[in-house]
C-alpha cells in the first residue's frame, strides 16, 4: 500500500507542537504517563490525517552537555522553543539554581514570561509522602506548599491523588489546551510556527539529507511495558523538496530474527524537522506510519520519534529513532585535503 502524495493530503504545511515536560526527580511514573498521553494524541491526529505531530521534550533526551555554566543554562533553550509546558510536583521543588528556587520553577517562570500562563499545565500530587518523618525535609516541603498555593491562586493548579488519577486528568487537560493551539496553528496565529512555515529550506540543507544513515530504534511494546530494539539503515535521496528512500530494520520478535523494509516519502517541514511517511515494501504486509525527525545543525544526525501500525503486533506502535550519516568523516577529510 502506497501512501498518498503529500500534496493530495495537504501535508506540505505540517506542524510540530513541542511540549516540555518539567518536574523534579520524584515523579518518574507520571513523566512516563505524560509521554504515553502525548503519543495517544499523536495517534488521534494520525488517524484523522491532521498534519500535526506532538513532540515531547525533556532535558534528559534533548539537552546537550557543556561546561562553563550551571546545568540549567543548557536546558533553558529547550523551554524557549516549546509551545506547551507540563510541570509535575509531588514531594519537592527540585534543585536550586542561581536564578530560582529550583530548575523546574525556573523553567515554568521562563516559559510563562515568553508564552503566557494559558499554555502551562501544573499538576500537584497530594498523596502522602512515603519518606519516614525523621528524614522529611520540612523546609523543602514548606517551600513546595507555598509555591502550590501561589499557583492555585493564579489558577494554574490541578491536584491528583494517584498515577491513574494523573493520567485521566492530564488527558482531559490536554484536550482543553491543545484544541485552541491546533485551531490557532491552522489559522496561522502562532507566530513562531508561522515564521518557520514560511522559511525556505536551503539547497545545502536539503542536500545534507541525501545519503546513507545508520543507527537504532527503540519501540515501546504495550501492555508488557517492554522495549524492542532494532538496527536501522536508511537510504535517502532528495529531488527538489521531496525526500524519498527506504529503511531497513533488523530486530528480534518473539525470539525470531526479522527484517522489515519500508518505503519512505516526505519532506522538510522547516530547516530543522523532517516528516517521513513509511509503508511496507512487501505486498500483503500492512505496516505504515510516520517518522518525525530533527536534523542537527551539522546534518550528521537525525533523532526523533515514530508512530504507526505494526502488522506483527496488530496495534499502534511508537518509539524513538536515532541515525547518523555515514562516511561523513571521510568526506570532510577529502574537503580539507582538496
Amino acid at each position: 500500500m502506497r501512501t498518498a502524495e503529500p500534496e493530495d493530503r495537504g501535508m506540505q504545511t505540517g506542524h510540530i507542537l513541542r511540549v516540555f515536560i518539567a518536574s523534579p526527580s520524584d515523579v518518574a511514573e507520571e513523566r512516563q504517563k505524560t509521554i504515553d498521553s502525548l503519543n495517544r494524541v499523536n495517534a488521534t491526529y494520525l488517524a484523522s490525517k491532521k498534519p500535526i505531530a506532538i513532540q515531547p521534550v525533556m532535558w534528559e533526551t534533548h539537552a546537550s552537555a557543556g561546561m562553563g555554566a550551571d546545568g540549567q543554562t543548557f536546558i533553558n533553550p529547550l523551554v524557549d522553543d516549546c509551545d506547551l509546558l507540563i510541570a509535575i510536583f509531588w514531594t519537592k521543588l527540585g534543585t536550586r539554581t542561581p536564578r530560582a528556587k529550583s530548575g523546574t520553577i525556573e523553567e515554568i517562570s521562563r516559559f510563562i514570561t515568553k508564552r503566557g500562563g494559558e499554555r502551562v499545565l501544573l499538576f500537584f500530587c497530594d498523596r502522602p509522602n512515603p519518606a519516614p518523618p525523621r528524614v522529611l525535609d520540612t523546609k523543602a516541603t514548606k517551600g513546595l506548599q507555598t509555591f502550590a498555593q501561589k499557583m492555585k491562586g493564579e489558577g494554574l493548579y490541578v491536584a491528583f491523588a494517584s498515577v491513574e488519577d494523573f493520567a485521566a486528568k492530564l488527558q482531559h487537560q490536554l484536550g482543553l489546551k491543545l484544541g485552541p493551539l491546533v485551531h490557532n496553528l491552522s489559522r496561522g496565529r502562532l507566530s513562531r510556527m508561522a515564521e518557520t512555515e514560511d522559511r525556505i529550506v536551503s539547497k545545502e540543507r536539503l542536500a545534507l539529507a541525501s545519503g546513507q544513515w545508520r543507527g537504532t530504534s527503540t519501540q515501546d511494546v504495550l501492555p508488557e511495558r517492554t522495549s524492542r530494539r532494532a538496527n536501522v539503515q536508511m537510504q535517502i535521496s532528495v529531488d527538489g523538496t521531496r525526500i524519498s528512500g527506504s529503511a531497513d530494520l533488523r530486530l528480534t520478535i518473539d525470539g525470531r530474527k526479522a527484517q522489515l523494509v519500508f518505503m519512505l516519502d516526505g519532506r522538510f517541514q522547516n530547516d530543522r524537522f523532517l516528516r517521513l511517511d513509511y509503508t511496507s515494501s512487501v505486498a500483503g504486509e500492512t505496516h505504515f506510519g510516520t517518522f518525525i525527525l530533527e536534523m542537527n545543525p551539522l546534518g550528521t544526525r537525525l533523532t526523533g520519534q515514530f508512530l504507526g501500525y505494526g502488522a506483527y503486533t496488530e496495534r499502534l506502535v511508537w518509539g524513538k529513532l536515532t541515525v547518523e550519516k555515514q562516511r561523513i568523516v571521510a568526506e570532510n577529510v577529502k574537503r580539507e585535503r582538496a
